[in-house]
């Protein structure tokens, strides 16, 4: 079924002008990004906490009644930032409370493989770790390389990720260091070489955060989501699943 549309008066107002979709080329296509983040974070700047706190809770409502996270057994969750993006604090404690294994990202180095997910037991545990510079709790580095990367314990069925911004089509536009998209190419690869199939992919965002059908570029190295999720509506990616999954898209 076709995703269902947000209000337009509640999309995010980027101009898109700077999108030629025709261009091809890397430098093209990396100077759009560059341009859409810039229109992006600006918005994003003058929300409040009281402004994203209930689009929070209508992400949480929505994404917790997904088949994919009801089914899921073994999670990978970002750990939000204090401002500018989805809380994800009540879905990983959702998580934890429906019993499946939680995975955080950490970032070890400045190189697109340089992101291990990391298992974490409970919400008692994340809490205890320092704060990172943005505001994150995050693992020491020493602990991090000690344990075991989940990215290839091949169990991981379903990841929330991150952006700056996301498209209706499923296309995600990340914050330029290619952590995500370098993560799931190893992740895909690594059940394919398990004979499991391939993870699902879910964004959240806020409503700032969304942009129109195929408004974000993409190289070959961007990878579409399956489902993209904000307050407003749920939306399938152009390549994401079909089948029982798609029916709950509206």
């Amino acid at each position: 079924m076709s995703p269902p549309h947000a209000p337009s008066s509640a999309r995010a107002s980027v101009s898109t002008s700077d999108v030629q979709p025709g261009a091809t080329s890397v430098s093209a296509i990396s100077e759009q990004k560059k341009a859409l983040r810039r229109q992006v974070r600006g918005q994003l700047k003058s929300l409040s906490h009281e402004s994203i706190e209930p689009q929070s809770a209508a992400v949480f409502a929505q994404l917790s009644q997904h088949p994919t996270f009801v089914r899921s057994q073994c999670v990978c969750v970002y750990l939000s930032m204090p401002s500018g993006e989805i809380d994800t604090h009540t879905l990983v404690r959702e998580a934890f409370r429906q019993g499946k294994r939680v995975f955080v990202p950490r970032v070890v180095g400045k190189n697109p493989p340089d992101m291990r997910m990391v298992e974490v037991s409970s919400v008692d545990e994340i809490s205890s770790f320092p704060m990172s510079p943005w505001g994150i709790p995050e693992l020491s580095l020493d602990e991090t390389l000690r344990r075991e990367d989940g990215t290839y314990c091949g169990d991981i069925d379903l990841v929330i990720c991150p952006g700056v911004a996301f498209d209706q089509s499923g296309r995600r536009l990340g914050h330029g260091k290619g952590y995500y998209d370098c993560f799931l190419a190893r992740l895909f690869a690594s059940l394919k070489d398990r004979g499991r199939p391939r993870t699902t992919t879910i964004g959240i965002g806020l409503r700032e955060q969304l942009l129109p059908l195929a408004t974000i570029p993409m190289d070959s190295l961007d990878m579409f989501l399956d489902w993209v999720v904000t307050p407003d509506g749920v939306y399938e990616g152009a390549e994401g699943r079909r089948g029982e999954d798609a029916a709950w898209g509206g």
